[in-house]
């Protein structure tokens, strides 16, 4: 679902695959023999695709990559191996790129073109750049195909330690990769190391995560520097290019007028949109809606008016008519308070607009125009946005780390803080309710652990014994009544309960009894005075 919603966000609303098309659209560029000027910068948009659709993409590997080993018994060390290689395949086609694409074109030598020019550039990018930037991906895409077709099994590890311990008996026995328990409400195997993996995979994406933080804030920093920039900057009248690679139509140019916001006249139009009056005709087509699905193709018109009024946001209600009700969009350049007054040529294909402003009442005073590229100023919000992402998800990620710990850290303080009078001490947390040989041990939990994802459990033990030697005595916290909870039945001896957390064995409580035989049935010692008397009584007994 992690992985879906991301794709969503990242495909549908940030849009990043327009970074691909354009470094596409770059590479075909800069091979087309025509190119006089052979570079061209979009080619660098490809990193920038390659990682945001790994961030998209992540969640989704990932949860297929559990599904080839989710019902086998598996090692961590194994599991870690595998996330490692995975996670190292985004930052190894992003090296490639850089050493087999982007430099070689930012550096001229690629051994395209006209071979009696280019024949000389085969020795640096064929016995170089092509192991530089590509081995890593090789060898990175092999191992982790390789390590997934050849899981390594828990039982396999315990094996080699058996032998280990048998051919060096004096040496001690080798530590058990993991521990597989049988759960009977779930009838299948499952890891009680499961609380290290989460640990690691908090680890893991908190990396992940802070690495995108430094280039998020770089494309925060270059969006708003680009949404500021202004292709020309105090004309009153000037001719202005259209390419429309794409065919789609342009986003056309922003016009910017210096003014003020005020309205002296209160008659709800904003003084400065009553006094400038704009012009523009373009030479080429136009596309209507051109980024809907429903946009067609009209020819070119000289005669018609291609600017209007947008004194807001692109297509925001009201922003058509310089009403007071819509607040205009503004910038400051060089200390001057500029305003938005609208849009030129939108929609427009390829050909020349021709833009030329004046006051409708003294049509001698020159007026100075900002005009920003449309296409720019997207470019700005969208890298501004994906920017924002990238520095949010890392703050949001360990904010929530952090309130989590501290929730945490304060219910495990209120559990040992001291007592008032008449509660039950610190060493009552786990009372024995019924202990009989041979039937099942009946207890209470008072203070059981806040397991966030319900991976407490309990076990009862040989009380001389490990934490691993738990058998099939255990069971989830989450599906028993801590109240009135029961363990399988034990012999007599000692023995005892334990609590764990995590999912591991993080012990959290413990309390030692002894299971006496009949007709001794209390689970609790005898007290000292109780002795003394049946001492006496027998004394007694004996003289009579």
């Amino acid at each position: 679902m992690v992985g879906v919603f991301l794709s969503g966000i990242f495909f549908g609303l940030l849009n990043v695959q327009w970074f691909a098309t354009e470094s596409i659209a770059a590479y075909y560029e800069m091979i087309d023999e025509s190119n006089e000027d052979g570079l061209n910068g979009g080619i660098w948009w490809s990193l920038l695709a390659v990682l945001l659709s790994s961030i998209a993409l992540g969640p989704i590997a990932a949860a297929l990559t559990i599904m080839t080993y989710r019902n086998k018994d598996v090692s961590d060390a194994w599991i870690g191996q595998i996330y490692g290689l995975l996670a190292g395949i985004p930052a190894a086609l992003i090296w490639a790129l850089i050493w087999l694409i982007c430099l070689p074109f930012t550096w001229g030598l690629l051994p395209w073109g006209v071979w009696r020019l280019n024949w000389w550039k085969i020795f640096p990018f064929g016995f170089g750049l092509i192991w530089m930037g590509g081995l890593p991906l090789l060898i990175t895409g092999i191992n982790f195909f390789k390590k997934l077709a050849n899981p390594e099994y828990n039982h396999d590890l315990n094996k080699l330690a058996e032998e280990v311990s048998e051919e060096e008996p004096n040496q001690p026995p080798v530590e058990e990769k993991a521990t597989e328990i049988y759960d009977p409400y779930r009838n299948k195997t499952t890891r009680l190391e499961s609380g290290k993996i989460v640990g690691r995979l908090k680890v893991v994406i908190g990396i992940f995560l802070g690495i995108l933080f430094i280039p998020g804030l770089v494309f925060i920093i270059i969006g708003a520097v680009m949404g500021e920039s202004f292709l020309h900057e105090g004309i009153s009248d000037g001719e202005m290019q259209i390419e429309d690679a794409d065919g789609n139509g342009d986003l056309g140019f922003i016009i910017y007028v210096e003014g003020e916001v005020v309205d002296f006249n209160v008659n709800g139009i904003w003084d400065y949109c009553e006094d400038v009056v704009v012009s523009a005709t373009h030479s080429g087509g136009w596309m209507s809606d051109p980024w809907t699905p429903q946009k067609f193709h009209n020819g070119p018109d000289e005669t018609r008016q291609t600017f209007q009024l947008e004194i807001g946001g692109q297509n925001q209600p009201g922003s058509n008519d310089c009403s007071t009700q819509i607040m205009p969009q503004g910038k400051s350049k060089d200390g001057i308070s500029l305003v938005k007054l609208g849009r030129a040529c939108y929609g427009c294909t390829a050909g020349t607009s021709t833009i030329s402003a004046e006051y409708e009442n003294e049509p001698t005073k020159l007026v100075r125009m900002w005009i920003q590229d449309g296409e720019v100023a997207r470019e700005a919000t969208t890298l501004m946005i994906v920017g924002g992402v990238m520095v949010a998800s890392p703050i949001i990620y360990f904010s929530l780390l952090f309130i989590l710990k501290a929730h945490k850290d304060k219910r495990e303080a209120e559990g040992e803080m001291p007592l008032q009078a008449g509660t039950s001490s610190p060493q009552e947390t786990i009372e024995i309710i019924e202990s009989i040989p041979g039937q099942p041990v009946r207890f209470r939990i008072n203070n059981p652990p806040n397991s966030f994802l319900g991976d407490a459990w309990v076990g009862i033990y040989p009380a001389s014994s490990g934490d691993q030697d738990h058998g099939d005595r255990w069971r989830w916290l989450r599906d028993i009544d801590v109240n009135n909870a029961t363990l399988p039945g034990q012999s007599a001896g000692k023995w005892s309960i334990r609590v764990f957390k995590d999912g591991g064995y993080k012990l959290e409580h413990r309390v030692d009894f002894e299971i006496h035989s009949p007709p001794q049935q209390s689970s609790t010692p005898t007290s000292s005075n109780d002795i003394v008397e049946e001492k006496k009584t027998n004394f007694w007994d004996s003289v009579n």
